[in-house]
């Protein structure tokens, strides 16, 4: 129901008038509750966000997918592969004999290229369509602000309490969010201390990653010059194979420092960015109920979408596991990382959307409670006015009739109106959840 608030809906509005008689076109038939105007208020075009110029080279690389793609390509995955493959070939380490390891053994390794590409180009991937999904929000009409009206609809505590002033400040911070870890870069606006912080936030998690991620690497690098103590075995990357080593250890610190905490905490805004409004919208009341919904969900189908863009995104985390479970004996502890993937999932894609469906589900209860009481009332109206009739005559009256119909077409809204969803997202999405979990879970089985 755009336009509407949660204190007043429209079948109430059409169905009966005021001191319950059925409202009647000037013709005198009928109001048909379904004939109510669907369409969302013009959207306030201020509040889309854009697409800015890129003030770097790497910004305007990013800018161009498929330049970017062979970019991403060609500096993580190719030149390091023929790189390790000449300095194996020249050291004599693309096959070991015995039970150590050489390039070409080590499948672990080898995934990282691949991996490294897949987890770039998904983040790309999740990052670029949040444009879409934030201006979703004001395109739909599923924003609702505070207004004078509310104090004459809406119950205190149905009642909007997002200012549009507040609500512009938010997306100005989103949008300078999703500029920078687009590496579109821009200036910082005037923001809440709440949204300073968060961006603070941010980049502490960075550098947390990246600290966490050096400590990886010097334990790494330890075992690697030392693997004939460590593993018991040789490997291609060793005291034995200086060159090996050297070119791994450069590969590994730019993953390691630089790539994988960029990479993650990019990750982590893109959560951000779908969890944060919808969040922020319920803690105000400020999500509008669509009655006319142009999706499936409520109107919020692209926020599902994206959610499940951000857990897509997560997958290249798992193709180290699964080789792992393939080619090397099954541990415990690759049984419980790929448990743990398992559970992840579901949950990372859930998480996202929950405030958003507890705004929806209240919303879907405000409108029929409202709605309830005022069918009942008309309804029994309509039996007494039944119940007192003396003849048929009486019984086939018009405004009687009129009223029954009335009454009939707005139980008919009330039983749509309880049909109507309370997650934002579609069946496409559940099915792609369960058909990730129903691959990762298959892997497990194969394991045990």
């Amino acid at each position: 129901m755009v336009g509407a608030t949660p204190g007043r809906t429209d079948a109430d509005d059409e169905s009966t008038g005021s001191g319950g008689e059925p409202r009647t076109t000037e013709g005198g038939g009928a109001v048909n509750p379904t004939q109510a105007d669907s369409s969302p208020a013009n959207p306030p075009e201020n509040l889309a966000i854009e697409k800015r110029e890129p003030s770097s080279w790497l910004g305007r690389l990013w800018d161009r997918p498929w330049r970017f793609a062979a970019a991403v390509f060609l500096v993580f995955t190719l030149f390091p592969f023929v790189t390790f493959l000449g300095i194996s070939a020249a050291e004599g380490s693309l096959w070991l004999s015995g039970d150590a390891n050489g390039l070409f053994e080590d499948l672990i390794f080898l995934s990282y290229g691949p991996v490294s590409f897949l987890g770039i180009m998904g983040v790309r991937f999740a990052l670029e369509r949040q444009y879409e999904t934030l201006n979703s929000l004001w395109r739909r009409g599923l924003v609702r602000f505070e207004s004078a009206a509310n104090s004459t609809g809406d119950t205190l505590e149905h009642r909007s309490t997002l200012s549009r002033a507040e609500f512009e400040s938010t997306v100005a911070f989103y949008d300078f969010l999703l500029s920078t870890a687009t590496l579109r870069g821009t200036a910082a606006p005037d923001c809440p201390p709440e949204y300073e912080s968060a961006y603070h936030n941010f980049r502490r998690v960075a550098i947390v990653l990246s600290a966490a991620g050096l400590l990886g690497l010097a334990v790494g690098t330890y075992y690697h010059w030392n693997a004939l103590a460590a593993y018991g075995v040789d490997i291609w990357a060793s005291a034995n194979y200086p060159l090996g080593f050297g070119a791994r250890f450069v590969y590994e610190a730019l993953l390691y420092v630089v790539v994988i905490p960029l990479l993650l905490t990019q990750l982590c805004v893109s959560f951000f960015l779908v969890y944060h409004p919808l969040k922020r919208l319920e803690e105000t009341n400020g999500i509008q109920f669509r009655r006319f919904s142009p999706d499936e969900a409520g109107g919020f189908s692209r926020f599902g979408v994206q959610s499940f863009s951000n857990v897509l995104a997560m997958m290249p985390l798992a193709v180290p596991m699964g080789i792992y479970a393939v080619f090397y004996p099954t541990t415990p502890q690759i049984i419980a990382s790929l448990s743990l993937f398992v559970v992840a999932v579901p949950t990372a894609f859930l998480v996202q959307l929950w405030r958003a469906h507890r705004a929806m589900a209240k919303l879907q209860e405000i409108e029929l409670e409202i709605l309830g009481e005022a069918l009942t009332e008309n309804y029994h109206l309509y039996k007494e006015r039944l119940s007192s009739a003396d003849s048929m005559t009486e019984v086939e009256d018009e405004k009687l009739v009129v009223h029954g119909e009335a009454l009939e077409k707005a139980d008919t809204v009330y039983n749509d109106i309880r049909k109507q969803p309370t997650w934002p997202f579609g069946r496409t999405q559940i099915g792609q959840v369960f058909s990730l979990m129903a691959f990762l879970v298959g892997i497990m089985i194969s394991l045990i």
